[in-house]
């Protein structure tokens, strides 16, 4: 019979090759890593953009559909159709048309909305009805996060633009602007600004 010889791994050979390994899988891991953390980054900032879109086309939808149309409260007492900075959170309430009803609800198609920033939070709000009854309860939406600051502008009658627009006292009427500027100073866009034109 013819022996045959048997090789084997010497020692050196065994740890040179756990050592190549070992540099492979943490090079392997570094980069499935990185990958998973730009992922992770681009979802996030997707997720922002997405957010973003969304909160202009409330405020696009909301005042192309402006209405001149006071409300009562739950207590009975008149609101103005357009009310800003009012509070410490509110930055704008009005009344709308347009509002769809595709189930037939027992409703009206007028809608009263509302914008907050709340601890750099903007959230959309609305009720049921325009005019409120007690225990009324409103309907609220997360529209944007890292809101550090919003700013408005309104364009009056003449075409000129106003930092602050007047709140009806004591009933008197007030127009409702021509158009509105709206600046959102947002983590981590930055400065944004939009402009909308209000119907009528």
């Amino acid at each position: 019979m013819k022996s045959h010889s048997q090789q084997a791994f010497t020692l050196i050979e065994l740890l040179v090759a756990i050592a190549v390994f070992s540099v492979l899988a943490v090079a392997a891991y570094s980069g499935l890593s990185s990958v998973l953390q730009s992922r992770s980054a681009l979802a996030e900032r997707s997720d922002q953009l997405n957010a973003l879109q969304q909160t202009f086309y409330h405020f696009s939808d909301d005042l192309q559909q402006m209405i001149d149309r006071p409300i009562r409260d739950e207590l009975g007492s008149q609101q103005a159709s357009f009310i800003t900075n009012q509070g410490d959170s509110l930055i704008l309430a009005f009344s709308r048309s347009g509002w769809q009803n595709p189930l037939g609800s027992p409703r009206s198609q007028l809608q009263r909305v509302s914008y907050l920033l709340e601890d750099d939070t903007l959230y959309r709000q609305y009720w049921q009805h325009l005019d409120r009854i007690q225990g009324a309860k409103e309907h609220r939406r997360l529209l944007l996060s890292g809101v550090k600051e919003i700013e408005l502008r309104f364009m009056d009658q003449n075409a000129r633009w106003q930092t602050r627009w007047p709140n009806a006292r004591s009933g008197q009427p007030v127009p409702l602007p021509r158009a509105i500027e709206i600046k959102l100073t947002v983590e981590p866009w930055g400065e944004i600004r939009r402009l909308f034109e209000v119907p009528g």
